[in-house]
């Protein structure tokens, strides 16, 4: 008997529960519809052919929005488009608790659809193959909305909620984005994180968008200075001396590299002891690859003027090795220089005296 009165308590505590929870999210839905419900009541008061054309655009935009919620329901995601239309409004006349309320309401449609979308895929595949996969299965413009939206918060000074935002943003986008799309991502997380006081965690994001970036960019690239530049304003917010002392050192390296090919030529001779330096710091962060190319073309600007001079025994063995050196490279013009170099060591080989 004693068993079977705790077990209906226990019921009756989890129908309470449960009745508690649906009238808190009844509560928390009136009183977000409350502005909009008491609007579209005094709309019947209201001599609407004396009103200013600013007036009149908004009242139109919210008939709008408010004529989608009745025809596709309060949570479907279509109702986006309409109320995008009267946050922008907002936004564009300066107000912005009016326009940041829309703002999270289109996100939170947004975020539905895309955990629907990924739920309905996600058995699908699991049906088909028992594996899952994630394709671009996501709502219209999901990541161009968001981080519009993430923005918007981060320029109000609202970084906790605009970190929320991203951080539950980032998971949904992840398998489909590109490399320069994850890194866009992460830069903006870090430049959130430093607003927080979470440097080392905003200097992480940083290194994570250089390793995705500077494959893409090469060792010598204007995108590249682009890039560290963005990141030096950065990690000088952060203090992250011994990081920041590294990005510095890779930029004038650089720099200095880009501008001597500029002023004086890709293959000049007074550019290799700066490509040397930059080889050397490459290796010392353990990029390898970026090492070996930068090396290629000081060898190359190396020899290229050494071989310019007047004739000497090795240099038949110089134009062979400078000519593979070009097809390494592969420039635009490298076989041709490559071709003359080869028959030029030809014709001194061929010509050489015979003892």
């Amino acid at each position: 008997m004693e068993h079977l009165v705790l077990f209906m308590i226990l019921k009756v505590a989890r129908k309470l529960k449960s009745c508690h929870a649906s009238v808190e999210a009844w509560l928390a839905e009136f009183i977000q519809e409350i502005p909009e419900f008491l609007n579209s009541f005094a709309e019947g008061y209201q001599k609407f052919d004396h009103l200013d054309p600013v007036s009149r655009h908004e009242y139109f935009l919210r008939k709008n929005a408010q004529k989608d919620k009745y025809v596709f329901g309060k949570r479907c995601v279509f109702r986006v488009h309409s109320l995008w239309s009267l946050a922008e409004f907002y936004r564009s006349h300066y107000r912005y608790t009016e326009a940041e309320r829309h703002y999270l309401h289109c996100t939170e449609l947004l975020f539905s659809e895309a955990a629907a979308m990924a739920n309905i895929q996600k058995q699908k595949v699991a049906v088909a193959t028992g594996e899952l996969n994630t394709e671009k299965h996501l709502p219209f413009e999901f990541r161009k909305k968001i981080i519009c939206v993430v923005n918007f918060l981060a320029l109000y000074y609202k970084h906790k909620d605009a970190e929320a935002m991203l951080r539950r943003f980032m998971p949904h986008v992840e398998a489909i984005s590109s490399a320069e799309e994850k890194a866009s991502d992460l830069e903006l997380l870090a430049m959130i994180c430093s607003k927080v006081g979470k440097d080392k965690e905003a200097t992480k994001c940083l290194l994570a968008a250089q390793e995705l970036l500077k494959p893409l960019y090469g060792p010598l690239s204007a995108k590249t200075v682009d890039l560290l530049e963005r990141h030096r304003r950065v990690l000088i917010e952060l203090h992250s001396e011994e990081v920041l002392k590294k990005c510095n050192r890779n930029l004038d390296l650089l720099t200095i590299v880009l501008i001597n090919e500029k002023a004086l030529g890709q293959d000049n001779a007074y550019n290799v002891r700066a490509l040397r330096d930059l080889a050397s710091f490459y290796r010392s962060e353990g990029m390898h690859d970026f090492a070996e190319n930068v090396l290629i073309r000081a060898e190359i600007a190396y020899l290229a003027n050494t071989v310019k001079g007047a004739p000497y025994p090795a240099l038949p063995y110089d134009l062979r090795k400078l000519a593979s050196l070009y097809r390494k490279r592969g420039d635009m013009a490298d076989e041709t220089m490559a071709f003359r170099a080869e028959r030029r060591a030809d014709q001194l080989q061929a010509t050489k005296p015979r003892k």
